[in-house]
Formats: C-alpha cells, structure tokens, sequence
C-alpha cells in the first residue's frame, strides 16, 4: 500500500509539473503572426525591396531608363502614368476590398470571378 501511494503521489506530481510548464509557456510572447490583421494591413514590398527593383528596372520606369528619353519624354510618360493611375483608381479600391473579403474568408465565387475580371482590366490598362 505504501508502494502505490509512492506512485499515486509522483503521477499526480507529474502531472501538476505538466500543467505548471504549459501555463508558464502560455505566458512567454508569441512572434507575430505572417498574416497581417484588418487592423495592421501589411504592404506586399518593403521600402527596400521596391527601391531594388527600381535599380534593377523592374519599377514603373525601369525599362525606360535603357530608351534615354529627353526630360520632356519623361514627364510625358510620367503623365500618361498619373493618367492611368487616377483612371483605375475606382478598380483599384474595389480590388482591395475584395481581397479583405478574401483574407476574412467570405469571398463568394462570383466576386472571386469579379476580381479576376479586375485584375484582367488592370493588366490591360497597364499595357
């Protein structure tokens, strides 16, 4: 009998050691989550990041640089950007809005078709 309260004791023991170690985990900081929350909206590319790909000509001008356009090219160019960029600005928030709703889960079918129609409209206006 004293042999099976010896290990009644150290199970129960054992067990409030467990409890003890997951509660005192429990409490240690979390990292921050990869998926940005509706209220910490995260952009896709860091300034670093869209500052490279400007130097390597993947940015709005990166392969204009290689025309060696006059300064009166570029500010044409620059206008015709600004142009497109105030003309799909309408597609543009209905496009961020249907990703929120894609984030959250609630994208219906035809609104991810919808989006897809967008994204079609914008690669388009981009040409």
């Amino acid at each position: 009998m004293f042999l099976r309260n010896k290990l009644t004791l150290a199970g129960l023991a054992l067990i409030l050691l467990t409890a003890l170690g997951t509660a005192v985990q429990a409490q240690q900081p979390q990292p921050p989550t990869q998926n940005p929350t509706p209220g910490n909206e995260t952009r896709r590319f860091g300034r670093e990041e869209r500052e490279g790909m400007r130097r390597f000509g993947r940015g709005p001008l990166g392969g204009l640089r290689e025309l060696n356009l006059s300064d009166e090219q570029k500010q044409q160019v620059r206008a015709i950007m600004e142009r497109n960029f105030e003309s799909t600005k309408a597609v543009r928030e209905e496009l961020r809005t249907l990703g929120q709703k894609r984030f959250e889960g609630t994208l219906t079918p035809e609104e991810q078709a919808r989006a897809k129609e967008l994204h079609q409209q914008m690669a388009e206006s981009m040409k």
